[in-house]
């Protein structure tokens, strides 16, 4: 059975599209605002029409940002988004601001010119930042390098987000300002002892290497630093006298100039002084809400006077609200507001039955506290019960707060996002809806008050002896008896209970009567305020149909500048088209006469190689030429010699030859012309042989002749 409930539970939610003219409640905010949404759908298990107007997609934990600044808690669970935590059951606004507010007809305007009636009214928005209360405040803050800090994440402002936060400086003067109340995070920002803490161990060492100071000093705009906590403000005033921080009071912050680093600041008479500042953490001033105060729901301070009990509006009882922007007489926290919104729960859903509310808020407020670098105290207000048993422990930095530090700055971050999406009902983190029938007492008992108080101001309006005619103490006892008397004649007086049956009808009559003119007064307000709005509506249609002449208008100068800025744009590309033309021409020329040069130069070369070429070649044709004529001319001396080695061999021959002869002169005849023949072959032979052997070339045979062959 259990695995098909689920299933059930989810088939069976509620839709409520964002487009219907009327919801049951429409809360205004976007932090707790999205949580109490989501509780009230819960317990009245989606019969009930919720709309959120918020215009903030991501919201700032404000009770988070010193361990953010310090480096402990991660950017996730610093900025939770609103659709993150919001029910998906539950329409919302689209980021789209409110415009107006008209309590009299229990209707919203939207920016969009979108109206939504509704029934009950939740306002838990927090103050606005008042940016053009201090002179170049939005200048210096959302400058990145400027070294002027603030917990407050602002639009187009990504400080907070980068490494460059407050701690990274030097030497010099650093201030802390305080603005005037009221202001989010009284107490939970004021981290002026850990910020003495860590300049205290930069300036020991800037003075061991390079001879400086660090100065702190703290600017407070208020008498003192908690507006209803007395035992909180001395704790501040006691750890600053521990340490020595010189205090400003009474001095509010009116100009910054950040070219020369320089503050101006304004007493109570009215006294101007300017500081130098090398460092500066400032608490920005807050407002409230211009469509609050349109709407005649705010006091002297821009706050919105509601019953600390019940928080419910004390002049129109559709209207609920809780958080920073109420007066009730607490220190505003997250805690504060966490259980705030259980008890606006549990009272709108009464109220949406007609029926009187009944869950009582006792005040109770915690904040966290620091007294050292990881050294945190709570302190714990209960407006009902008095204090809390944890309010301020371990004052002197012990252990307990080192292990509240610890909680504090590694866990907290992930127990505060498990709320936020999974909706724990709230402080003291309540697993189950909280049960208010322990609160009836004190609703029966204010009621019985308020009776008494009514009762008793009768009697002394009817039966009140002045003050001239009260008597002594010892007339009292001479006239008992006389009262006695008239008490027993009143009895049976009969003019003198007409008398006062008379007064009780003309009182009543008067009553009705001053009833009346409040009530046609009522009107004639409620129709002045009317036409007022009417009057607005029609202002505001007229102003923005002269912003949207203007902006035609604009659009229209904008359009004509644009065309000719493109034309001036067309007109400068064909003229830069026309130069690199021109330009590359000029290059493609110049390339064309390097290369035309580089080809001269090539062909002279080439022709120089050529030139030398041939010359080699002349050269070597000479020197074989050379070569041959000397080796033709060593060939003839040698066949000179031979010739001659010849000649004179014959010679030596034909001699022998001729002594033979003479010897033998007829009958060897015949065998000397034999032997004759035989060397006549020889001879010839070793010609042939000669011949073969030398050759002489064309241009030897012209110059020279071959030598005669010898005769036979």
């Amino acid at each position: 059975m259990l695995k098909y409930i689920p299933k059930r539970a989810i088939s069976l939610a509620k839709v409520y599209p964002p487009t219907l003219p009327e919801y049951d409640v429409i809360i205004v905010g976007s932090n707790m605002g999205v949580i109490l949404g989501r509780h009230i759908y819960s317990q009245s298990k989606g019969n009930t029409s919720v709309f959120i107007a918020s215009s903030a997609t991501n919201r700032q934990q404000h009770h988070l940002t010193i361990p953010y600044e310090q480096g402990f808690c991660k950017l996730e669970n610093y900025l939770i988004n609103n659709k993150y935590v919001n029910n998906p059951y539950v329409p919302h606004s689209d980021d789209i601001k409110v415009r107006l507010i008209d309590p009299t007809n229990n209707t919203i305007q939207f920016e969009n010119n979108r109206i939504i009636k509704y029934k009950k009214l939740v306002v838990s928005t927090s103050l606005q930042d008042d940016l053009d209360s201090i002179n170049g405040l939005q200048e210096a803050i959302q400058d990145a390098y400027h070294p002027i800090f603030s917990p407050y994440i602002l639009k187009n402002n990504s400080k907070q987000l980068n490494t460059q936060y407050w701690y990274n400086f030097e030497y010099g003067d650093c201030f802390f300002y305080i603005p005037p109340f009221p202001f989010t995070g009284e107490g939970e920002y004021f981290f002026f002892i850990l910020y003495f803490y860590i300049f205290f161990q930069k300036s020991l060492r800037i003075q061991l290497f390079k001879n400086k100071k660090i100065n702190l000093k703290i600017i407070n705009a208020n008498d003192n630093f908690c507006q209803y906590n007395k035992e909180l403000d001395q704790l501040f005033k006691t750890q600053i006298l521990k340490r020595n921080i010189e205090v400003i009071y009474n001095t509010k912050l009116t100009q910054i100039n950040k070219n020369s680093r320089k503050l101006t600041t304004i007493n109570q008479q009215g006294e101007t002084k300017e500081y130098t500042y090398d460092n500066m953490y400032l608490l920005i001033p807050q407002k409230s809400h211009q469509f609050l105060k349109e709407a005649g729901l705010t006091n002297e301070q821009g706050l919105l006077h509601v019953n600390q009990y019940t928080l419910q509006h004390t002049q129109n009882k559709d209207i609920f609200a809780f958080g920073d922007i109420t007066d009730i007489p607490i220190v505003k926290s997250f805690f504060a507001s966490q259980q705030q919104a259980n008890i606006v729960c549990h009272n709108v859903m009464r109220s949406l039955k007609n029926l009187p509310p009944l869950s009582i808020y006792n005040g109770y407020s915690k904040t966290p506290v620091y007294i050292g670098k990881n050294q945190i105290t709570v302190a714990s207000q209960d407006l009902v019960n008095g204090k809390y048993i944890n309010n301020l422990i371990d004052q002197e930095g012990k252990h307990i707060s080192y292990l509240r530090s610890y909680y504090w700055n590694y866990f907290y971050q992930y127990l505060n996002k498990i709320y936020y999406k999974y909706a724990i009902w709230g402080s003291p983190y309540y697993i189950f809806p909280p049960n208010f029938n322990n609160f009836k007492q004190y609703a029966v008992e204010e009621l019985n008050q308020e009776q008494t108080q009514q009762e008793s101001l009768l009697k002394q309006k009817y039966f009140a002896i002045p003050k001239q005619n009260q008597p002594n103490n010892q007339q009292i006892n001479q006239d008992k008896s006389e009262k006695n008397k008239k008490q027993k004649d009143f009895s049976n007086n009969q003019q003198q209970e007409k008398q006062y049956r008379e007064r009780l009808e003309k009182e009543n009559q008067e009553k009705e009567r001053q009833e009346k003119e409040k009530q046609e007064r009522k009107k004639v307000e409620m129709e002045k305020q009317v036409e007022e709005i009417q009057e607005r509506q029609e202002r505001e249609i007229q102003r923005q149909q002269m912003e949207k002449q203007q902006i035609e208008k604009e659009q229209r100068e904008r359009q004509e500048q644009e065309k000719l800025e493109k034309e001036r744009k067309e007109i400068e590309r064909q003229q830069k088209e026309i130069d690199l033309k021109i330009q590359q021409q000029q290059q493609e020329k110049e390339k064309q006469d390097k290369e035309r040069q580089e080809k001269e130069m090539l062909e002279k070369q080439r022709q120089q190689k050529e030139n030398q070429e041939k010359e080699i070649q002349q050269r070597e044709k000479q020197m074989r030429e050379q070569i041959l004529l000397n080796k033709q001319q060593q060939q003839e001396k040698q066949q000179a010699q031979q010739f001659q080695a010849q000649q004179k061999e014959r010679e030596q021959q034909n001699q022998q030859i001729q002594q033979q002869q003479e010897l033998n002169e007829v009958p060897k005849k015949k065998q000397n012309e034999l032997s004759k023949s035989t060397e006549q072959k020889q001879q010839k032979k070793k010609q042939k042989k000669s011949d073969s052997q030398y050759v002489p070339s064309e241009d030897v045979q012209s110059k020279k002749r071959t030598p005669k062959k010898p005769q036979k």
